[in-house]
């Protein structure tokens, strides 16, 4: 590849002619397949090349597709041919977002079927479905950190003002520290942090 996206033989009177006739007996290709992200109906490289290939073989047109490369990316030649021996070529770099066989094959399989439908001049779906093959899955969003017991039964007494509240907080705190989910050192803390607490409500005036 020379960086060109497209070439042509010198003349393509023929193969313009030929294509001219057979774009013109080419049917839209039925939507078969529904894109599991988008859900819209699109119809699958199999069922273009249905549509398309009957009609470009009875004008003497033929379509190759090869994978290829262009500018160090994966790419797709689409190479139409006329038995005249003119011909058309064209190269659609893809861009797979995932570096496996399954991305790359999403992404040559998504770059055949849009060069070919291109040719034919069809429309093969509702709306772009290459999510496979160019969309970025989003960050599955990590569930907020719950609060350890310590921080929830600290905030419980914080929030206590008046003594009865406070009782009642300490008391499930002690209960906590019987359950074993607060340490002894927090236990500790929860106990200093009562008595502080308690001593300033004790000195409020009535």
């Amino acid at each position: 590849m020379d960086g060109h996206t497209v070439r042509r033989s010198e003349s393509v009177a023929n193969l313009a002619a030929a294509l001219c006739k057979a774009q013109a007996e080419v049917k839209a290709p039925a939507k078969n397949k529904q894109n599991p992200h988008l859900k819209n109906w699109y119809a699958d490289l199999a069922a273009v090349a249905e549509a398309v290939l009957p009609a470009f073989l009875r004008h003497g047109l033929s379509v190759t597709q090869l994978p290829c490369e262009l500018g160090g990316d994966p790419a797709v030649m689409t190479l139409v041919l006329h038995t005249s021996g003119e011909w058309l070529e064209t190269v659609a770099r893809t861009r797979p977002v995932k570096a496996d066989p399954q991305g790359a094959g999403s992404a040559l399989t998504y770059a055949k079927r849009y060069a070919l439908q291109s040719i034919a001049g069809v429309v093969a779906e509702d709306d772009d479905d290459g999510h496979a093959a160019t969309h970025r899955p989003q960050p599955q969003q990590k569930p907020a950190a719950q609060p350890s017991p310590f921080v929830v039964l600290r905030n419980l007494l914080q929030n206590s003002t008046a003594e009865p509240a406070l009782k009642s907080a300490y008391g499930a705190a002690y209960k906590a520290h019987e359950k074993g989910d607060v340490t002894d050192e927090e236990f500790a803390k929860l106990t200093a942090l009562k008595d502080t607490l308690k001593a300033k409500l004790a000195a409020q005036p009535a």
